[in-house]
């Protein structure tokens, strides 16, 4: 993600079986909440203690996503991320 500050990394990790879905986001272990996939669209939100709730949108093609993390103070940021693992088969 692009900050003001710089480009942090982070590890988004979402897990589930059976339509079920839970997630954290690393390292901080912070819960994914209202974690959606629509078509191609994947949206959640994150309660962080220095920002308060953060909304990110991404749009999903092949192993790649992109989009925003909404910051409230901030602005809304780019995000990319790369899938490093998949479901296991």
């Amino acid at each position: 993600m692009d900050s003001p500050e710089g480009a942090i990394d982070t590890t988004l990790r979402i897990e589930g079986q059976s339509g079920t879905l839970s997630s954290s986001a690393i390292p901080q272990q912070l819960p994914l909440e209202n974690l959606t996939l629509e078509g191609a669209q994947l949206s959640f939100s994150v309660t962080t203690n220095a920002y308060g709730r953060v909304e990110a949108r991404l749009t999903l093609s092949g192993d790649a996503a992109e989009g925003t993390i909404d910051v409230p103070g901030v602005g809304a940021l780019p995000m990319r991320c790369t899938r490093t693992s998949g479901p296991e088969r």
